[in-house]
């Protein structure tokens, strides 16, 4: 276990990640990443702490503190519904050198489910802190529901990749072998609201159709 980082080592560069956050008690858990290890990370919520991780818990006001600086805030962001290749996708672009794949990192859920004035609170320092690399492009794809405040974290004017699927082909995904060809003829045609409302306040870059735990150092 290393001590917990500064504000200029959570600044510099992805090294630490910011993975879950508490709102209520304003707490957020820090790992320890390098390049190999976002490469080889399927998700970035709470199934990583299965393995040994150096993890930190910090007070927010320390991290907002060190995101208060002149910061880059260009991350791309992949927002999807389930069963549609999100992961795959993902896997690709972190392949190229010049990409940083960050993939579903509890915070961003952690944010999405608080209330609206709780939230309010953590999103200016959200987008710069999924938009630390290594030199390279951070691109982070959110857990599914995070699509719901997409508005909030992708700036005016910049795009974003929305995967989507029809409800009658998401369920048809959903379902396998005999199950796969039940009655879905009265499955409604329309994407969600919230897709909708997504997709008016963030100009696509591609559409493709197709309780929390308290935070706490890991075992």
């Amino acid at each position: 276990m290393s001590s917990a980082p500064t504000a200029e080592a959570i600044a510099r560069d992805a090294k630490w990640l910011a993975q879950a956050l508490d709102p209520a008690a304003g707490m957020v858990r820090l790992i320890a990443m390098d390049r190999d290890s976002y490469r080889k990370a399927s998700f970035l919520d709470d199934r990583m702490l299965q393995a040994p991780v150096d993890a930190q818990l910090l007070p927010w006001p320390q991290v907002e503190e060190a995101m208060a600086r002149d910061l880059r805030s260009d991350a791309r962001w992949i927002f999807h519904i389930g069963h549609v290749g999100s992961t795959l996708v993902s896997r690709l672009l972190g392949e190229l050198s010049g990409v940083l794949a960050i993939r579903e990192p509890r915070l961003l859920r952690d944010v999405a489910m608080s209330p609206p004035e709780v939230r309010a609170r953590y999103l200016p320092a959200v987008a710069k802190l999924m938009s630390r690399s290594f030199g390279q492009v951070a691109c982070v794809k959110a857990t599914s529901f995070v699509s719901e405040i997409a508005a909030d974290l992708v700036p005016p004017g910049e795009r974003a990749l929305f995967m989507y699927a029809t409800p009658r082909n998401y369920v048809a995904s959903i379902l396998a072998g005999e199950n796969s060809g039940r009655e879905l003829r009265h499955w409604p045609k329309a994407a969600p609201s919230g897709w909708r409302n997504a997709r008016r306040a963030c100009p696509p870059m591609g559409l493709m159709p197709s309780s929390r735990p308290p935070l706490g150092q890991p075992r």
